[in-house]
């Protein structure tokens, strides 16, 4: 509820911010290959048209992380498969930052997105739905870092509710 409430503020600070002025930087399209701690994806980012743009990507991502504890053992399991990406995202900051003098090279400003992932595993498909608040920035040329947060729904045999935390460190060409 608390991103849906971000994504409406956000939007309407957007509307209010661009009534009666020059349209100024707008999002641009590009290429990534990006490494998060646990995944490595190809992504292509399509301009939708001013602050708004979607990204897919495809690459090795987790499909599940889990913790066991009792008062003998603690252990880890981490499972990896192929993933597919589709993510709408609204940049919510880009004009302000041009009018601090701040770079919005290659997209560098805050959004709130809604990322669409799907999952094969043994059983068949795994659908993760997670709106969420993002900030990219970008260090140099090619080289671009994003930290998003944010609600997660699975839906799968075993559906549950969770909490994303993400950073990733992208090679953009």
């Amino acid at each position: 509820m608390t991103i849906l409430a971000m994504t409406f503020f956000s939007m309407q600070a957007y509307s209010q911010e661009t009534q009666g002025q020059p349209s100024g930087p707008e999002v641009v399209s590009n290429h990534s290959i990006s490494m998060t701690i646990l995944g490595l994806e190809y992504g292509y980012e399509q301009r939708l048209g001013g602050h708004w743009s979607i990204i897919g990507r495809a690459g090795i991502v987790p499909q599940q992380i889990s913790l066991y504890s009792d008062p003998s053992t603690t252990s880890v399991s981490i499972g990896m498969a192929l993933g597919a990406t589709i993510e709408p995202r609204l940049y919510t900051n880009i004009g302000r930052r041009n009018r601090m003098g701040r770079s919005t090279f290659n997209n560098s400003s805050d959004f709130v997105s809604f990322r669409n992932l799907l999952i094969p595993h043994e059983d068949g498909m795994g659908l993760m739905f997670i709106p969420m608040y993002g900030i990219r920035r970008c260090g140099g040329i090619h080289w671009a870092h994003e930290f998003t947060f944010g609600p997660r729904l699975y839906i799968s045999e075993d559906s549950g509710l969770g909490f994303h935390i993400q950073y990733r460190l992208a090679f953009v060409f």
